[in-house]
């Protein structure tokens, strides 16, 4: 894909593609011989990153949504888990939960 882009001048977004692609193809192809896809996954991305392969800031926006929507995710769920241990499930989600919140995000600044 370098020795395309510098001869023909390909558009981010095309070059971003191709390394999903390639994400994609390495996780299938690693699968279908009886291998760990995660691995394959792990390693092509390795291979996109040493090649130098640029990437839309599109992909990276969205990366950093997805992983900031497991998180919540993740938090959520964890506060089912010790709400059904309690079993006070709107006393922890609509009381104790905003009020640990509002302390850990005591000095941060959102808009």
């Amino acid at each position: 894909m370098s020795r395309v882009d510098e001869r023909m001048g390909i558009r981010l977004e095309h070059q971003a593609l191709f390394g999903i692609g390639l994400v994609l193809a390495a996780y299938s192809s690693a699968t279908i011989v009886g291998g760990d896809g995660f691995l394959g996954a792990f390693f092509a991305g390795l291979a996109v990153v040493m090649l130098n392969q640029k990437l839309c800031h599109c992909f990276l926006d969205y990366g950093e949504v997805t992983s900031e929507m497991m998180m919540l995710v993740a938090f959520v769920l964890f506060g089912a888990v010790l709400s059904s241990i309690i079993d006070t499930v709107p006393l922890v989600i609509f009381v104790i939960r905003p009020i640990v919140i509002n302390l850990v995000l005591f000095k941060a600044k959102m808009s």
